[in-house]
Formats: structure tokens, C-alpha cells, sequence
């Protein structure tokens, strides 16, 4: 019996492996902004990341903390 394939799921929009540290998990966020669509909702930069939702919430969280991201009127991140 062999050991378990620890391989990473491919991010969906990008490819790629998921990330697996806090640092990547941060890191494939701010990816998400990439495209350069103007401001996101949570869901779109939870799918764009390969994060999920939880997890996105809760560093988008901490970036709005931080003044690394704005939360417009409409309820969008840019």
C-alpha cells in the first residue's frame, strides 16, 4: 500500500496547484485581482483564487483591515 497522493488540486480559473500555505493562500487572492475587472465580489475572488469561500472571506477580512483592498458602496472589493 502506497502513501497518499498529497498532490495539490488544480486551482480552477488559473491551474496550478492550490495553494497550501497562508502565504500562497494570500498570495493566489491578490492573484485574483490580477485580471484587472475593475472590483469583485467575494464569490468571484473565491473562484478565481481556488479558495474557498470561507477562507477567502476571511482573508479579505484581514487585507480591509489592513487598507490592502476597499470595499466599495455596491458591496465589491477592489
Amino acid at each position: 500500500m502506497g502513501a497518499p497522493d498529497t498532490t495539490p488540486e488544480p486551482r480552477p480559473d488559473i491551474g496550478g496547484p492550490r495553494p497550501t500555505t497562508a502565504a500562497g493562500r494570500l498570495l493566489a487572492l491578490l492573484g485574483a485581482f490580477a485580471h484587472d475587472e475593475g472590483a469583485l465580489r467575494l464569490s468571484d475572488l473565491s473562484r478565481r483564487s481556488g479558495l474557498s469561500l470561507t477562507t477567502t472571506h476571511r482573508l479579505i477580512q484581514e487585507l480591509l483591515a489592513w487598507d490592502g483592498v476597499e470595499l466599495t458602496a455596491s458591496g465589491h472589493y477592489r
